[in-house]
């Protein structure tokens, strides 16, 4: 089907209870996608305080409905986040415009303008101890809801559209917990099965900007993710952009986010990664810390989209994919051999058939990860101590691949120290751990 038009337009967002409804129009479509959170909420009634974090994931949303039409014009963004949302709408579908082989392209932006919230309202005042921290079900977020808690900060566990896996995180933290339903509009899925462009979008970008709206409303100062230095670090280049499927988990957009937040809510609403100056080794690592965690936890994006389209009860690691293969592979020097194979059910290094699975991960041949993994420096690390380890020496993959030269100058990213955006007093909780 012929998917361009010539404009997204902002409708605009209605708070009614705790449901927020977000509203945009391309041409003769007109798209409402629903976040529905507790109860208790009464987003209506806070629309003064937070309505330009309702504002933010207007903007921010948007870009799923923006990437199916792909329209020159992008109308009624606040100019307060002009940059915020170039990073998102330009930088964040890099992966996008590669998977679709199209040449990368910004949106003009129709700007509508916004009252500085510092000059016109007081700035944001936090009421409630601790750190409101996402938790996606995986390795990451239990680092640093376990690094929170044994430092003595009140936690809240905060996710979107639970899963199996982030309840059962959450059951095991013994922490409180806030659960957000988030509802795309029907028709953009139905004109996907069209034809309509579709791919990778940031949704992190999304995500966090519900967590705010979510932290706001409690009166909670701290946003705490779990996206690793790694994370920041492009996988490839399309055309003459960096292509990074963990654009809205890098640094680069948290401190967009920051910048947002700084000019909208003031100084106190702070959102940040915890774990971000770590390497993805050293968070697996840090996890092997936490086996109470080993079999309730899963890093998958398979076995996600499998239980969220119900298509039957999946494995917890599909052991097919470049998640599952990064994640044993970074596990394997910390972990005994038993318990991890325990854990994903099988041995992906004995499964030969999976040598380019691996080998990928490793940098070698054209092709690169389109994935939530580590750098091929941190594989090729993890590669070279298999290959000294008798418990992982003898399996096919190991056998194959640790001869390579790659592996020779491969640098110990347990060493490594990434930037971060994170404040003095929180950062000084992983000081021992660095």
């Amino acid at each position: 089907m012929s998917s361009r038009a010539d404009m997204l337009i902002l409708e605009g967002w209605r708070a009614e209870g705790q449901t927020l409804e977000l509203t945009y129009k391309i041409d003769s479509h007109t798209f409402v996608e629903r976040f529905t959170f507790p109860a208790d909420f009464d987003l209506s009634q806070a629309a003064p305080r937070l309505s330009q974090l309702y504002d933010l994931l207007l903007t921010l949303a948007g870009v799923s409905y923006y990437k199916a039409f792909l329209p020159p014009v992008v109308k009624g963004i606040p100019e307060v986040f002009a940059k915020i949302a170039r990073g998102v709408y330009y930088d964040g579908l890099a992966e996008f415009f590669f998977t679709n082989r199209l040449d990368p392209q910004l949106p003009e932006f129709a700007f509508r303008p916004v009252v500085d919230r510092r000059v016109e309202h007081d700035s944001y005042v936090p009421r409630t101890p601790g750190a409101f921290v996402a938790v996606g079900g995986g390795k990451d977020s239990v680092v640093s809801l376990e690094v929170l808690r044994s430092s003595g900060w009140p936690v809240v566990a905060f996710t979107i559209n639970p899963t199996r896996y982030t309840r059962r995180t959450i059951e095991v933290a013994q922490v409180d917990a806030i659960f957000v339903e988030r509802k795309i509009d029907k028709q953009l899925l139905e004109l996907n099965q069209k034809g309509a462009l579709n791919g990778h979008i940031p949704v992190t970008a999304i995500n966090s900007v519900a967590a705010l709206i979510a932290a706001a409303s409690y009166g909670y100062r701290d946003v705490v993710f779990s996206n690793e230095g790694s994370a920041s670090v492009p996988t490839g280049t399309w055309r003459g952009i960096d292509v990074n499927h963990q654009y809205s988990k890098g640094i680069d957009f948290e401190r967009l986010l920051q910048r947002a937040l700084a000019a909208t809510m003031g100084p106190e609403l702070r959102y940040y990664s915890l774990i971000r100056r770590f390497s993805e080794v050293r968070v697996c690592q840090l996890f092997a810390n936490y086996p109470q965690y080993f079999n309730e936890i899963c890093s998958c994006n398979r076995a996600y989209t499998i239980e969220k389209r119900g298509l039957a009860t999946p494995p917890s690691w599909c052991c097919e994919c470049e998640k599952c293969a990064f994640v044993f592979l970074a596990l394997a020097p910390a972990m005994d051999r038993q318990t991890l194979i325990g854990m994903f059910g099988r041995n992906m290094l004995a499964d030969e058939t999976l040598t380019p699975t691996f080998a990928r991960l490793l940098g070698i041949g054209p092709d690169f990860a389109l994935e939530c993994v580590g750098t091929s420096d941190e594989a090729r690390w993890c590669m070279k101590q298999l290959s000294g380890m008798a418990a992982w020496s003898g399996d096919a993959v190991v056998k194959e691949l640790g001869r390579t030269d790659l592996l020779t100058h491969a640098v110990d990213p347990i060493r490594v120290a990434y930037p971060d955006a994170v404040p003095s007093d929180a950062a000084a909780l992983l000081d021992h751990l660095s």
